[in-house]
Parts: structure tokens; C-alpha cells; sequence
């Protein structure tokens, strides 16, 4: 993120094996990397306007397909760490390392 704008993301979306996620007495079912809508772009850039920097966003989806943001960690997190594959990885601290450099 550079001044509010979402200059790049990795977007993992989960599954459980439970309607509620409540650690640990879920299973993961399935993961999967995909791009994020137009509109939940939106509402990160909204939340974000006035931060610079890497940010991990933990999120649910509604019902409705609408985007419940419940926490922004201003770090790497740790889907970045271990389930992204590492040349994407690369790739986004490459890009961060030119932004502020």
C-alpha cells in the first residue's frame, strides 16, 4: 500500500470443515490464491488512505458475498510467510523494497 492506494496483494481464501472458525477445532478443507472484487478493493483503499507500507488483512466473506474486514496487522503475515509461493513472495518485497527505497 502507498498512500491508500492497493499497489499489490495476495488474496488466500480458506475453508473450513465448520461454519464458525474457532481455532483449533476447525480443519482447513481447502486453500486457494484468487483476485479480490472491485468492491472489497474499495473498502481496503477506504480503510487504508492514509497508510504506506505491508499489511496483512484477516477477512470473512458474508452470506452475501460482501467483505467483513476484522483486523489489519501493519506486517507480513504469516500466509505470506509460509503459504505464498516464495517467487510471488519475492516479487512483493522486491516491489516494497523499490517503493521506499
Amino acid at each position: 500500500v502507498k498512500d491508500g492506494e492497493v499497489v499489490d496483494y495476495v488474496d488466500t481464501m480458506y475453508e473450513y470443515d465448520g461454519e464458525e472458525y474457532v481455532w483449533p477445532h476447525v480443519q482447513e478443507v481447502r486453500h486457494e490464491y484468487h483476485s479480490i472484487p472491485e468492491d472489497h478493493l474499495n473498502a481496503m483503499r477506504k480503510l487504508l488512505s492514509e497508510f504506506s507500507g505491508i499489511c496483512c488483512l484477516g477477512s470473512k466473506l458474508r452470506k452475501d458475498g460482501s467483505i467483513c474486514i476484522f483486523e489489519v496487522n501493519p506486517r507480513i503475515g504469516g500466509d505470506l510467510v509460509f503459504e505464498i509461493p516464495k517467487p510471488r513472495a519475492r516479487a512483493m518485497f522486491e516491489k516494497l523494497d523499490a517503493m521506499f527505497s
